[in-house]
């Protein structure tokens, strides 16, 4: 497979707590809508800029890794990172105007990098995967270029 289609638990670094004795705390977890699982997990790890891009490439393939191990599910590496950074990238395009009206702009900026660092990633590690795509990507980087010059432009 390429990705599994599950309910989105809107996982988000604000809905998780680390305990001072390195307890994981999950604080607001329900079925929303039902989306891609690199989806949750781009949520989970491109809102700030928490984990290094080798954190999020663990997350990742951990998550994969238990995906077979649990229910049996094989999930193609290559073509889940490719889901994975589309889905940072759109994340971006749809979070920054709620962040921007809401004047939070350490997460927007937080935002915008690590969109960049998807696009970046997206040409140089996967040329031959996303050859097909390249014009998607292309005006997805357009659309950000233009979204982050109007906000330069337009301080709030």
């Amino acid at each position: 497979k390429d990705s599994e289609i599950i309910y989105d638990k809107d996982a988000h670094s604000d809905n998780w707590l680390v305990t001072d004795d390195n307890k994981i705390v999950v604080l607001d977890c329900e079925n929303r809508i039902k989306n891609q699982r690199e989806r949750d997990i781009a949520n989970l790890t491109d809102t700030w800029n928490l984990f290094t891009e080798e954190g999020k490439e663990y997350i990742l393939r951990r998550s994969n890794e238990s995906y077979q191990k649990y229910k049996g599910i094989k999930i193609n590496y290559m073509k889940s990172k490719i889901t994975y950074h589309h889905a940072v990238i759109i994340k971006a395009l749809e979070d920054i105007p709620q962040l921007y009206q809401r004047k939070d702009l350490e997460r927007m900026d937080a935002i915008i990098q690590n969109a960049y660092s998807s696009i970046n990633a997206l040409k140089r590690d996967h040329k031959s995967e996303i050859k097909s795509n390249y014009l998607k990507i292309q005006l997805m980087e357009t659309s950000l270029r233009q979204l982050e010059f109007y906000l330069k432009n337009n301080p709030v």
